[in-house]
């Protein structure tokens, strides 16, 4: 990485073709976006194109790739100088080039993103409402943004009054599913095949943030909330991934390879037979007393049938 800052997210068209984003900051209020692009085993420096008066609070930043090496980013907003959310930028990376579109977005949105795209002019992402508590993001509302040949228009879902959506992914325009926590605090699958209204409550699932349902099947990798009262000074508990066939969900416990202590899966990646399952862990810093390492993993899972 040749800039201080964060990468959010990465997304591959072909075998060793994938873009990776993020932010840094960019002023007392402000952040920019920065990209990289993985030509075989080559990571370059991108230069993607500023945008206005980002808000801080607008959260991480979405990059989907399709073929050939066409992608878009989705997660910045900006806002007017009484602090009230104006536009999204979309910005677009293709055939080495960028371009970048805007479109208006409801009072008090907060935040954009993940973003998912099934071909080179159809896209959806989320978009989050709500208001800023103590410096936190308080979603109130959640929708999807559709993107076709006429530009980005944005809906809520029904069913979705008193949903915060947290991840999105979308095997079709017409087949995408959502995670993210109802008002009761459970978290729960939203699919797009079922009206939307219909939720699967993900069990032992609080705050999971990423769902794919590739076929029938779908696959929610969870995390135990902290416990460090019941745990006392060692490691949180291993987390897991739940899978839902039909009506029942089947969890599969991962277990820590050395030196991991724990696995805390966060992101997950399917095509109809397998999955590709990412996190990271927690190892022992030598002499820190309680503190740790986080290192990262990558799992693979078997899908039933």
């Amino acid at each position: 990485v040749a800039e201080q800052g964060a990468l959010y997210s990465v997304s591959c068209w072909a075998s060793g073709q994938c873009v990776a984003v993020g932010s840094k900051t960019s002023g007392p209020r402000g952040r920019r976006l920065i990209a990289y692009e993985l030509d075989g085993s080559t990571w370059t420096a991108l230069s993607p194109p500023p945008l206005p008066g980002t808000d801080p609070y607008s959260g991480g930043v979405s990059v989907s790739c399709v073929a050939p090496g066409t992608c878009r980013v989705m997660g910045l907003v900006s806002t007017s100088p009484r602090g009230a959310t104006v536009r999204a930028y979309v910005p677009t990376f293709a055939a080495g080039s960028w371009s970048t579109r805007s479109f208006l977005v409801p009072p008090n949105t907060l935040r954009l993103g993940p973003i998912t795209c099934t071909s080179t002019t159809t896209c959806a992402a989320l978009l989050d409402t709500g208001s800023v508590v103590r410096g936190n993001p308080v979603i109130l509302r959640s929708y999807v943004n559709w993107m076709g040949a006429s530009g980005w228009r944005w809906t809520m879902p029904k069913g979705w009054d008193h949903f915060s959506a947290a991840g999105l992914d979308c095997s079709t325009i017409t087949a995408c599913v959502a995670v993210g926590t109802l008002g009761s605090g459970r978290s729960v699958v939203s699919r797009q095949a079922l009206g939307w209204g219909t939720f699967d409550v993900v069990p032992g699932g609080d705050g999971a943030s990423a769902a794919v349902c590739p076929t029938s099947t779908c696959v929610v990798p969870v995390s135990p909330p902290p416990c460090p009262v019941t745990c006392g000074h060692g490691p949180d508990p291993s987390g897991g991934v739940m899978t839902l066939k039909g009506q029942t969900w089947s969890p599969t416990t991962m277990i820590a390879p050395p030196p991991l202590l724990d696995t805390l899966p966060g992101a997950v990646s399917c095509d109809a037979t397998q999955c590709a399952v990412a996190g990271f862990g927690e190892i022992w810093v030598p002499g820190g007393g309680d503190a740790f390492y986080f290192a990262p993993f990558v799992a693979t899972l078997g899908l039933p049938g």
